[in-house]
Parts: C-alpha cells; structure tokens; sequence
C-alpha cells in the first residue's frame, strides 16, 4: 500500500514535469516567433528608410546634375555698356543690347572672359557704325533690324552667314561690303533701307532670300555673281534700280526677281541662263531693250507683264510688248 502510494507520487512527479517542459518550450516558440516578427518589421522599416533616403539623394543628385547652360543662358549680365548672355550652342557669349552714349561703337572679342559669338542690338537709336569682331561667324535674324541711324557696318572675313531681317529698316545704311566667304543672304536681310546705295556680292554666296533688298529705293546698280542659285524677289520694288548684270554661270532668274523696278533700263542676261522665272521683270516700265541668249528654253508667265516699252531679241528675231505672246511661244515652244 505504501509502495502504490511512492509509485503515484513518482508518476505526477513525472507527468508534472512534462508539463512544465511542454509549456515552457511554447513560451520558448512564441518567444522566438515574436522576436522573428519584431526582426521582420525591423527589417522592412530599415528597408523603407533606406528606400527613401536613395530616393531623396536621387532626387538631389538629378537636380545638382542639371546642365549650368539650362540655368544660367537666360542670366543677363552687363560689362562696358553692353549686356551680354551665355550662348549654350557654341559656350561664347552673346551681346543682346548696347546702352552706351557713343554712337561709332566696336563689339569686343570677348566680354565676361569668353568670345563673342553673336551680336543682338535691335531697335537702336544711338549708334551710327558698327565694327563686329573675328569671333563672329554669323550674324543672327534682326540683329540690328529697325536701327534707324546706322550708316556703316564693317563686317569681317570669319562671318559666313547674314540671317533674316538682319539689317531690315535700318533707313540711314547708304553701303554695304560683303565679304568673301559669307555663303548665304537671308530672307529680308536689307528691306527697307531706303538710303542703301551700293552693295557689293562675293562670288561665295550661293543664295540671296525672298526679298533681301525688298524696298531699297536708293540702289542703282547691282552684280549677280556666278554662284549664286537663287535670288527668289532679292530685289522687289527697288524702284531706282538702273542696272542688273547676271555673271556667267547664274541659270536662272528667280521669280519676281525684278518685279517693280521702275526705272531698270540695262539688264545683261549671260549664255548659263536658261530660265527665267513668273514675274521676273513685271513692271519694269522703263526696260526698253533685252537680249534674251538662245540658252533660255522656259519662260513662265507674266515675266514681262507691264513691261509697256519692251523690246525683246531672241534669236535674231524681235518681239515688241504687243506680241509678247510671239516670244512666250518662240521660247516654250
């Protein structure tokens, strides 16, 4: 009886035991579960901080990235009575306005420690002469348009390019020297200077703009030079016009390249020509005489419209204006 009794007591020693070992081993598991779930979180907190703080660098680093031309093209800066600002395309500096007193000026150059590039100075009632540096190698679009006292400008060796409306309405402008090595004329280039008097045209220019010398009154003779293609209206309603050679090698003469030159009278047509263009002598009332080459084989209409004195010669037979039609068909065929 009292050997059940040890034998009962040992086996809820036992059991008591075992008990005690479950429970403390799922207190082990739930601790090691939490403190797998409390690392976990950890983790991800860490990795969205981290996210983040790449993400802000990120953002910094673009921005301290963005190109020094972007912000600072637009700074206007100023520097012996010139404002000047960065020229992104060629990193020289582009002078945008004149605000001095003197009216015979020479752009530097360089201004701000880097080469002039470009020179801007529009709508100037001050200056007379202009100088342009060696650095320049074009002058831009309305580059001094609507300058109504400017009377010279001395343009360098290294300038390949004259843009559109460069000189337009500069009314006081009485020459210009075109040098050797400039290739093109923009469209408008010279219109509207009322005073122009004499232009000189390398033979490196290829093409004159719509109506580069539209409106200059004042012109009285002018030389095509050879390598010129296209002068499309170069010289619409320059009513003083008296002369217009076309150098051997020109082809064509472009539509309505005359149109409007009252007082033309002396037109020498060379051998390359072969076709003259719409309206290309219209209204030139005082064109009494033409020699037209064997060379030309188009003749478009109204070339010669308004031409009222006309007397036209083309192989060996002559057309006055009232049979003008004879000579569109001898031509066209």
């Amino acid at each position: 009886m009292k050997l059940k009794k040890i034998m009962a007591a040992a086996l809820a020693a036992v059991l008591a035991a075992s008990l005690c070992g479950c429970n403390n081993e799922n207190k082990d598991n739930n601790s090691s579960q939490s403190e797998s779930s409390s690392t976990s979180r950890d983790k991800e907190s860490k990795e969205e901080s981290t996210e983040s703080s790449e993400n802000s660098e990120s953002s910094e680093s673009a921005e301290s990235s963005t190109p020094e031309s972007e912000t600072s093209s637009a700074v206007t800066l100023s520097e012996d009575d010139f404002n000047y600002q960065l020229d992104s395309e060629t990193g020289g500096n582009v002078i945008t306005d004149y605000f001095g007193d003197e009216p015979n000026i020479v752009i530097p150059d360089t201004i701000g420690d880097k080469k002039v590039t470009s020179v801007f100075i529009m709508e100037n009632n001050v200056i007379k002469s202009v100088q342009l540096p060696k650095s320049v190698v074009e002058i831009g679009d309305y580059a001094f348009i609507s300058c109504p006292n400017l009377e010279t400008v001395e343009i360098p060796e290294s300038v390949t390019a004259v843009g559109e409306s460069t000189f337009q309405y500069c009314a006081a402008l009485k020459s210009i020297d075109i040098p050797n090595g400039v290739k093109s004329i923009g469209r408008g280039a010279f219109s509207g200077c009322t005073n122009l008097e004499s232009v000189s045209i390398p033979n490196s220019v290829k093409t004159i703009g719509e109506n580069a010398f539209d409106g200059c009154e004042s012109l009285e003779s002018i030389t095509i030079p050879e390598s010129v293609t296209t002068f499309d209206s170069a010289f619409y309603n320059c009513t003083s016009l008296k002369s217009a050679t076309l150098s051997d090698g020109v082809s064509k003469i472009d539509v309505y390249a005359f149109y409007g030159c009252t007082s033309l009278e002396n037109v020498t047509i060379p051998d390359s020509v072969t076709e003259i263009g719409v309206g290309a002598f219209e209204g030139c009332t005082n064109l009494e005489n033409l020699e037209i080459p064997k060379s030309v084989t188009d003749i478009s209409e109204y070339a010669f419209d308004g031409c009222e004195n006309l007397t036209v010669t083309y192989k060996g037979e002559t057309y006055d204006y009232e049979h003008i039609d004879g000579l569109y068909n001898a031509i066209n065929g």
